[in-house]
């Protein structure tokens, strides 16, 4: 009877031993993820794949860390509803920035909370980012992106994708998570002292820019207006840069004038044409061109030493001038850029000009004419066995200096540089980046908001037969005769006892 209560109070013993212990871990364990918790998420964030939703690149924290104004970033999500990727990501701004706070607000609480910022309507998940100056509402829907393209790269509306997918061909889908580029996007622009207006002539048959182009601007807090002449009298004095693309008709003698006017007071001009560029019939366009420094060499631009189309017609831009602004911010040395029916760009000798080349040829080039029948064939006076510009800018003095100290005209002789479906086609090249650089660099900023989006697109794991009959028999097989076996051999050992 002794010896039972001896082993009954033992018992005893080690279970209250064990109570004590289970309860010291439980502690220690909540102990420790309070300490974690309230830790700064930058401390504590481990990036483990290269499509970290919460990781911000160089161009971000250059924009956090140049913050004047303290912003404070509201997440409109109903408690509990919270989505974990934005979250995160404004919790990783917030830990990077000293003036910039997060708040979270729950609409159905504060019902007229959004209403002070914004007569929009805000979905779940947006983002309202608010300064002293001015505040800027990023709808969930600017933070999600699909995309659909064939194998070989072309991008495919939805419509198409469905087409193509039902004819068989291997389309392709993937969809992004850019909140990255639309909240460092809202910092800019609730800090900015003043955003740039760029203006596109209108009333000469000119393009305007594409609806995508548009938005990279609108990311880039670039805001863009239309101009006719004969109605405004001039450039108005906000234009940061004047956008003259792809003209059909010529410019009054008037308009001329007021154009030489804007450009004598340091004005900046953004022109861009292609081989239908005519100066016996744009007379006057061309004369603005030459009284700037610049005019065209006639017929299209042919490089067979880069060529991506038999005739040469379009072709990979060999270099890239890196003493210009434009492209002065990367490495110029590894820009690649596609030319398509682009006619050459010389200098008119006008005085008081420099000239800078910004795309040119290489030294193989050819200048083709078109003949009447639509055909090429080789421009017998041009014979120079030197690279042909197609990009070039020419600045001079100022006379008046009203709004800057230097004229600058920018000339890019193809309308690739402007072709939504030529940088959907080749996106590995860097015409876009070209754009928005020659964009900000005439705006005055230093860095564009240009950020690639993270796939949210879970891949799914696929194995070969073999493979998967290894696994099948692992786990079926193997697994359970192994388990069966440790308990076999455990109670085996208890019942020796």
């Amino acid at each position: 009877m002794k010896r039972s209560n001896k082993s009954n109070l033992r018992r005893l013993k080690i279970g209250a031993y064990g109570i004590a212990v289970t309860a010291v871990v439980i502690a220690l364990v909540v102990f420790v993820n309070l300490i974690v918790s309230s830790l700064p998420i930058d401390l504590i964030h481990i990036n483990t794949k290269e499509t970290d939703y919460a990781e911000l690149g160089d161009v971000s924290l250059e924009m956090i860390d140049s913050l004047s104004s303290e912003v404070t970033l509201y997440l409109i999500a109903e408690k509990g509803e919270e989505d974990i990727r934005i979250e995160e990501l404004l919790a990783m701004y917030e830990a990077k920035g000293a003036k910039i706070k997060v708040e979270t607000v729950d609409p159905v609480e504060e019902p007229a909370f959004t209403s002070t910022y914004t007569e929009e309507k805000v979905t779940a998940n947006s983002v309202i980012a608010v300064s002293d100056k001015r505040s800027k509402l990023v709808l969930n829907a600017d933070m999600y992106s699909e995309y659909y393209y064939l194998e070989d790269g072309t991008a495919l509306s939805y419509e198409q994708y469905v087409y193509a997918a039902q004819m068989g061909y291997n389309v392709q889908y993937d969809a992004l998570f850019e909140g990255e580029m639309a909240i460092t996007s809202a910092l800019e622009y609730v800090n900015a002292e003043s955003l740039p207006t760029v203006y596109v002539l209108q009333g000469h048959g000119e393009s305007v820019f594409d609806a995508s182009y548009s938005g990279y601007l609108q990311v880039n807090n670039v805001n863009t207006a239309e101009l006719t002449l004969d109605t405004e009298k001039g450039v108005p004095e906000d234009c940061e840069l004047l956008c003259i693309i792809m003209p059909s008709r010529d410019i009054t003698t008037a308009e001329l004038e007021l154009l030489k006017a804007y450009t004598s007071e340091g004005g900046d001009v953004f022109f861009v044409t292609d081989y239908r560029f005519d100066p016996s019939s744009l007379p006057n366009f061309a004369a603005l061109g030459r009284d700037c420094g610049l005019e065209t060499v006639s017929g299209v631009v042919a490089d067979p030493a880069n060529a991506l189309i038999a005739n040469g017609t379009m072709f990979i831009a060999e270099t890239v001038g890196t003493e210009n602004g434009i492209t002065s911010a990367f490495d110029a040395s590894a820009l690649k850029f596609i030319v398509t029916a682009g006619h050459g760009i010389k200098e008119s000798g006008a005085d008081g000009v420099s000239v800078t080349p910004i795309v040119q040829s290489s030294s193989k080039a050819e200048m083709m004419n078109i003949t009447d029948e639509g055909k090429l064939e080789e421009n017998e006076e041009y014979k120079s066995g030197k690279p042909v510009m197609v990009g070039a800018c020419a600045e001079k003095a100022s006379l008046g200096g009203a709004r800057d100290d230097v004229s600058s005209f920018v000339w890019f002789a193809s309308s690739s540089l402007l072709d939504i479906q030529i940088y959907q086609y080749y996106q590995s090249y860097d015409n876009l980046i070209l754009f928005l650089s020659t964009i900000n660099h005439y705006c005055d900023k230093s860095t564009s908001v240009s950020i690639i989006g993270k796939s949210i697109v879970v891949e799914p794991v696929t194995f070969t037969a073999g493979e998967a009959n290894f696994w099948m028999t692992v786990t079926t097989v193997i697994l359970p005769i192994a388990v069966l076996g440790a308990g076999f051999f455990v109670w085996f050992r208890r019942r020796r006892r």
